[in-house]
């Protein structure tokens, strides 16, 4: 195995350490690991940090602390946590990864916000990594974890997991049956391979027995160790009685069976199964994720059909239809300096006006919420609000507000010519009338008159 001199571009000075976790105070202190208490710092160069210290009485020695800087300062993956540094000074050993904000797996087993599509994602991710570790990380060797467990799956502010804890792992040739005849067996109870527990044989399809169990926790919504009938049991042999009995939809929690499409249960279920068979019969992770794969294509295909039976609006019997638009997507720009900045963002916009979905990104400093009625000048005005933040809208760009040309007043049409003429000639013929009266006055009157005399 290297040695520490090895890895000097990895070291963080013990001060920086204790300054980024305020001396390492108890509020800062979020697990208790084998290695040791684990913590969360603020760091000017890293960000947001977990930190795990060994325990010099209860932890894992120096050969574990050495093969976790070995293996992840050297092998990297999507999936496989983060390693930024190591501290091997004044008696302490530490470790500082990058800090995964929804803590780990086992923490989320039962959580019902997380959706049978989500579950599905993070164990196909997981299978992806340890698809890495056993095949991709050179022609002729590979890394036998021998801790797979749901408590050592990390999850990011995005759900998507990380394998952590590498201090049991094991490097060895990939052209050899059996990797490793171990004495002392490690691992964690519930989760180990029976195989090698009785036996000693350490080889891949070792992690596969122990991912198996993890799926089944997923599933289940139970941690490997669960009370069951008032009885404490393991969780493996609980699912593989109920697997053959048919009676699975008894330990399935019902908010996930509501979601679950028979065939993506179907498929999801047999790898689970076949992972914690004999060793021959157990399948490669490769085989693993393949199976996981289809049983997310599955439920995915449901869920777009769906969609598509929705009603739109217009005319229900019109074949040609315009595609819906697609959910609006408002961007924000807001210095966030690590993940509690990023949480306190996120928490003032859950639930908020039209607000579906919210994702924070530290390092760009971006912030992006989703939702069809979500008004952007509303959440831009409820995160400076809210967060005391200066907040830049990037998307939607806001458009200036339409000047409205002043209206021109309307002229009166001049009146026409002719009904002028008309008026001069109607009130000519009424004055000519009205003079006309007086003699008309006197002529009747001396009409009377003859008329008397001649009488």
């Amino acid at each position: 195995m290297p040695s520490i001199k090895d890895f000097k571009h990895l070291q963080i000075p013990l001060h920086d350490i204790s300054l980024a976790t305020d001396g390492f105070a108890n509020k800062n202190l979020i697990a208790n690991g084998g290695f040791g208490k684990v913590y969360t710092g603020l760091s000017e160069k890293y960000g947001c940090i977990a930190i795990k210290r060994w325990d010099r009485e209860h932890g894992q020695g120096d050969h574990e602390f050495k093969t976790e800087i070995s293996l992840l300062s050297k092998y990297k993956h999507e999936n496989i946590v983060s390693l930024l540094g190591f501290c091997d000074e004044d008696g302490e050993k530490i470790l500082v990864y990058k800090y995964e904000s929804n803590a780990s797996l086992d923490k989320h087993l039962n959580n019902k916000d997380l959706t049978w599509i989500q579950r599905l994602q993070i164990c196909l991710d997981v299978a992806r990594g340890l698809k890495y570790l056993h095949y991709d990380v050179g022609r002729h060797k590979r890394i036998l974890h021998r801790d797979v467990k749901s408590s050592n799956i990390l999850l990011d502010e995005n759900w998507k997991p990380k394998i952590s804890d590498f201090g049991l792992a094991r490097v060895g040739p990939a052209n050899m049956k059996s990797t490793f005849v171990i004495s002392n067996v490690c691992g964690t109870r519930g989760y180990i391979d029976p195989d090698y527990l009785t036996n000693g044989y350490l080889t891949q399809k070792s992690d596969v027995y122990s991912f198996g169990v993890v799926l089944w926790e997923v599933l289940c919504g139970r941690h490997a160790h669960v009370i069951y009938n008032n009885e404490r049991v393991v969780l493996s042999i609980l699912v593989q009685r109920h697997y053959i009995s048919g009676t699975l939809h008894s330990i399935i929690p019902s908010h996930l069976q509501n979601q679950i499409n028979i065939d993506s249960l179907h498929t999801f279920t047999e790898i689970a199964y076949q992972c914690l068979k004999n060793v021959e019969e157990r399948p490669t992770m490769q085989q693993v994720v393949e199976q996981l794969q289809k049983a997310l294509h599955h439920q995915l295909a449901v869920k777009k059909k769906k969609e598509e039976a929705k009603p739109t609006y217009g005319d229900e019997k019109t074949k040609d239809r315009s595609p819906s638009p697609p959910p609006q997507e408002i961007v924000l720009s807001t210095y966030m300096h690590c993940e509690g900045c990023a949480r306190e963002v996120r928490r003032c916009l859950k639930g908020f006006e039209g607000v579906e979905a919210v994702f924070t990104d530290c390092e760009t400093h971006k912030v992006v919420v989703k939702g069809e009625k979500a008004d952007p000048l509303k959440v831009l005005k409820r995160v400076q609000k809210k967060c005391n933040r200066k907040v830049e809208l990037l998307s939607p760009v806001p458009k200036p507000p339409l000047r409205e040309e002043p209206k021109k007043p309307e002229q009166e049409e001049p009146p026409k010519q002719e009904e002028k003429k008309h008026e001069v000639v109607i009130t000519s013929v009424l004055s000519y009338l009205s003079s006309l009266l007086p003699m008309f006055s006197k002529l009747d009157h001396t009409r009377k008159r003859i008329h008397y005399l001649s009488s």
